[in-house]
């Protein structure tokens, strides 16, 4: 839900207005939609750190 909403705020947000500007102030304007990029981009941080942490370390217990 964390990365398919923020998708779903730009999808309509590039509908609604005919330029890249328009529709970065737009995406910027509001509050409510940094926040929810913002969330987004911290679910994306996670989950590519715990990709490289499975790459470089794989099953390692914690013993070892």
């Amino acid at each position: 839900m964390s990365l398919i909403i923020p998708f779903m705020i730009v999808t309509d947000a590039v509908k609604s207005h005919e330029t890249v500007f328009g529709t970065l102030v737009y995406l910027t304007s509001q509050k409510v939609n940094l926040l929810i990029f913002f969330n987004g981009v911290v679910v994306v941080i996670l989950l590519f750190t715990n990709l490289l942490i499975w790459i470089f370390f794989g099953d390692i217990r914690i013993i070892e």
